[in-house]
C-alpha cells in the first residue's frame, strides 16, 4: 500500500472517530441532563430557598452530601465564607441568609457530565441579591442521579462594593 493512501485512510478513520465520539458525548450529556433532572433539581432548590422555606430547601440537599458552601467577595476580597459538611448545620445558615433577604437567581446552568463521584456535575451563573445589594453569582454542584438530590453546592457572589448603612 502506498504511504499517501495509508495516511489518507488513517486520516479518515481519525475524523470518523472524532465525529462518533463527539456524538456519543453529546448524547451522554443530554441523557444526564434529562434523566438526572439536574436543572429541575437546581431550580426547585433555588425556588424553595428564595421563598425562605428552610425545611423545603434542605429537602433538596442529600442527607449524606459532600459539602455546601457560600462565599461572598467585596471588591475582589473575600468578605464571608461558609461551608458545611453536615446536613444539621444547613438550617441555621439558611435562616441567616433569609434574614439578610438573600435570593439567588440562576440565569445559566451547564450540565458537564458524570464526575468522579458518580453524580452529574453542573456549573451555574446568575445573580445574588441581599439587602446590601446585587452581586454576580457563580457556582458548581453535583446532583446524585440515583436520588435526584444535591450532593455538592458551592456558590460565590462577587459584590462590587457594600457600603455600611451608617455612612
Amino acid at each position: 500500500m502506498k504511504p499517501i493512501l495509508l495516511i489518507f485512510i488513517l486520516l479518515l478513520i481519525t475524523v470518523a472517530g472524532v465525529t462518533v465520539f463527539k456524538d456519543m458525548l453529546s448524547t451522554t450529556v443530554n441523557h444526564i441532563r434529562f434523566n438526572c433532572d439536574v436543572e429541575a433539581t437546581a431550580q426547585s432548590f433555588v425556588k424553595a430557598y428564595n421563598a425562605g422555606k428552610i425545611s423545603t430547601s434542605t429537602d433538596y440537599i442529600s442527607k449524606d452530601f459532600e459539602w455546601f458552601s457560600d462565599t461572598e467577595f467585596v471588591n475582589g476580597q473575600q468578605f464571608k465564607h461558609y461551608v458545611s459538611h453536615t446536613h444539621e448545620e444547613l438550617p441555621a445558615h439558611f435562616e441567616d441568609q433569609f434574614r439578610l433577604g438573600q435570593t439567588i437567581h440562576i440565569t445559566n446552568l451547564q450540565v458537564n457530565g458524570i464526575g468522579w463521584h458518580g453524580g452529574a456535575d453542573m456549573t451555574f451563573q446568575g445573580t445574588s441579591k441581599t439587602s446590601d445589594g446585587v452581586g454576580v453569582l457563580s457556582g458548581k454542584g453535583v446532583v446524585d442521579c440515583r436520588t435526584k438530590l444535591i450532593s455538592v453546592w458551592s456558590m460565590a457572589t462577587h459584590y462590587p462594593e457594600i457600603v455600611p448603612e451608617n455612612e
